[in-house]
């Protein structure tokens, strides 16, 4: 990635970042290089070893708008969700953001299923800002990029997606963290009678009155409880108000494309469902009132798609009141999804990039 960052003497300078590679046998380090020249500005220390670890793609993030990145964020092998500080003037106050009483580096928060065993990340995280203040880091777990990793085990491990909220203080425990749970997975019926072409999906909606104080987290557990491996390994999108992300589930069919998906999409807040529906349920291309569907007896939207192969982070068009969202699979196939916007508000550029 690349940013522009304070350099000696308070001058901006275009620079790159990213981890020093998986399995390196140094310690878990962040470099920051000059692109114009190609000069190693900083080599942010983690003290974590890198046997077995590697820092996941960072993502740096303005928190005044002054296009100067401030802070970056990067998850590792270990489950470690760390914050690095740029915001001094010289590169030599560059460093991990927290530290323990005796000042040796520690991470925002530690990924762990509920066995107490490291979740590892290898995808980008999201950042937005929590409406109590600080921000919230989106990211899942689970990595793809192994051979063994293609092979699903009689027992996988559970994986988790979690929007943590970055407060100014480094914690621990998934206890702090608001829990949602998939309640279905299925073809389910409309409210206009029509019967799903897809899987769907529908999470729970825990904590709709009021942010999490600490953040929370989405078991990638369907409700039979029966493990299937899937996990995340692509950047999520935050956009109005919703967290939008593909999961995938490898299979052992040797036959197969590899496995399959759900495209997510959730609160951005609490990880719950969301309250009005937000995609096209009964492919009218419209997405209304009749696109919920029923679950025991009662009527609610869906918080994701299933699919019949593996993708990754979907590319979005908006037109209005709608957006499509494309998909690219792993048959080759181009796939899109009809949903509503949501909430658009004045959000002003998102992004840029420098062509030259």
């Amino acid at each position: 990635d690349f940013c522009l960052s304070r350099g000696l003497g308070d001058v901006y300078k275009r620079q790159a970042i990213f981890g020093n590679g998986y399995a390196s046998g140094d310690n878990v380090k962040l470099f920051v290089v000059d692109l114009a020249t190609g000069t190693l500005l900083k080599a942010i220390n983690t003290g974590v070893s890198g046997v077995d670890n590697g820092l996941a793609t960072p993502v740096p993030v303005d928190i005044n708008n002054d296009r100067i990145s401030d802070y970056v964020y990067a998850g590792d092998l270990k489950g470690n969700l760390w914050k690095f500080d740029l915001t001094g003037a010289t590169t030599s106050s560059w460093s991990v953001a927290y530290t323990d009483s005796s000042g040796i580096p520690k991470p925002l928060y530690k990924f762990v299923d509920a066995s107490g065993n490291a979740q590892p990340v290898t995808s980008r995280p999201s950042v937005g800002v929590h409406p109590a203040g600080g921000n919230i880091i989106y990211v899942g777990t689970g990595k793809y990029f192994e051979l063994s990793d293609a092979v699903v085990p009689a027992s996988p491990q559970i994986q988790d997606f979690y929007g943590i909220r970055d407060n100014g203080s480094a914690f621990t425990g998934r206890d702090k963290l608001l829990t949602q749970t998939i309640e279905f997975e299925g073809t389910a019926t409309t409210k206009d009678g029509s019967t799903t072409s897809s899987k769907i999906r529908v999470v729970s909606n825990n904590g709709t009155n009021s942010p999490p104080d600490y953040g929370w987290h989405l078991r990638l557990l369907p409700p039979t409880n029966t493990a299937t491996g899937e996990r995340v390994v692509s950047q999520p999108v935050l956009r109005n108000g919703r967290i939008i992300f593909a999961t995938i589930i490898p299979s052992n069919n040797i036959c197969g494309f590899g496995g399959s998906s759900f495209l997510m999409e959730l609160d951005a807040i609490n990880g719950g469902r969301i309250a009005d529906p937000t995609l096209d349920t009964n492919n009218d291309g419209k997405v209304d009132y009749l696109d919920v569907v029923s679950i025991n007896g009662n009527y609610l939207p869906i918080s994701g798609i299933g699919t019949d192969e593996m993708i990754k982070t979907p590319g979005i068009i908006g037109a209005g009141e709608l957006e499509y969202k494309y998909t690219s699979g792993s048959s080759g196939s181009i796939g899109v999804v009809t949903e509503s916007a949501g909430a658009q508000g004045e959000a002003g550029r998102q992004s840029w990039r420098q062509l030259q």
